[in-house]
């Protein structure tokens, strides 16, 4: 899964790659809708693991 986390757009592939690839045409696809995307404020990402 991979998200555009500023326009909480998400989409899904097979891969990674195919994840970014639809990523990239879904967000495309939003803005050619949207006249004034509303940008979320900076989101704060990270990864941790937890124990077993």
């Amino acid at each position: 899964m991979a998200r555009c986390l500023e326009l909480d757009v998400a989409n899904q592939g097979e891969s990674l790659d195919a994840a970014l690839a639809n990523l990239r045409e879904a967000v495309e696809l939003y803005l050619e809708q949207v006249s004034q995307p509303e940008i979320e404020a900076t989101p704060f990402v990270t990864a941790f693991q937890i124990a077993a």
